[in-house]
C-alpha cells in the first residue's frame, strides 16, 4: 500500500516566547525546575551546583552559551550546530533545540563526559529510578500486552499497537 502525502510547507518551529504555550512553560518553568532538581538530588561540588543554578535562572530570559569541551564524542557536532544559536535567548530558539541542548548542557556542567570524579555519573539517575518504580506495574502490563500481540496477531496489527504506544510515550 502506497500512502501519498501532500507536499505542505513545514510549519515554523515552536518557540518558548509564545506566551501561554506549552513551550513557554517548558523553557521558563519546567526546565529550570529540572535543573534545580538535579542540584537537590545529587552531591555535586558547589561550583557545579552554582553553574546549574545559573542555567536555571538564565532560561526564562537569558542567552544560549557555548559548551565547554568535555571530551564527549558529540562535542564537535554540538559545537558546530550551536553556532547559529549562540547569543540568542533561550525562549527565542526553536523549542526542540532548547530542550535537547538543555540536557546536553547539564551533562556538560556536571562533568559527565570529562575525566574526573563525576565522569559517567548520571545526574538524572534518581529521577529515572523513581520513574521506573512508579511505572513498574504499567510497564509490566504493557509488556504482557505486547507479547500477546506478537504471539497472537497479524504482524500489521501488532505493529500498529506498538506504534500507538511509542506515539503515546
Amino acid at each position: 500500500m502506497t500512502i501519498l502525502l501532500p507536499k505542505l510547507p513545514l510549519p515554523l518551529p515552536l518557540v518558548g516566547a509564545e506566551v501561554g504555550s506549552f513551550t513557554e512553560y517548558t523553557v521558563t518553568q519546567r526546565m529550570p525546575a529540572i535543573a534545580r532538581r538535579v542540584i537537590a538530588e545529587n552531591s555535586f561540588i558547589s561550583t557545579v551546583n552554582d553553574s546549574l543554578e545559573q542555567l536555571a535562572s538564565a532560561l526564562p530570559s537569558g542567552y544560549i552559551l557555548p559548551l565547554v569541551d568535555d571530551t564527549g564524542a558529540d562535542f564537535r557536532n554540538w559545537n558546530e550546530y550551536l553556532q547559529s544559536f549562540l547569543g540568542q535567548r533561550w525562549v527565542d530558539t526553536p523549542w526542540f533545540f532548547a530542550e535537547t541542548y538543555f540536557y546536553r548542557l547539564i551533562l556538560n556542567i556536571t562533568g559527565y563526559f570529562a575525566p574526573g570524579d563525576t565522569q559517567g555519573v548520571d545526574p538524572f539517575a534518581l529521577q529515572k529510578r523513581q520513574g521506573l518504580e512508579t511505572g513498574f506495574d504499567a510497564i509490566a502490563t504493557l509488556c504482557h500486552q505486547v507479547n500477546s500481540w506478537l504471539d497472537n496477531s497479524e504482524s500489521e496489527e501488532a505493529l500498529l499497537g506498538l506504534l500507538y504506544f511509542c506515539f503515546m510515550g
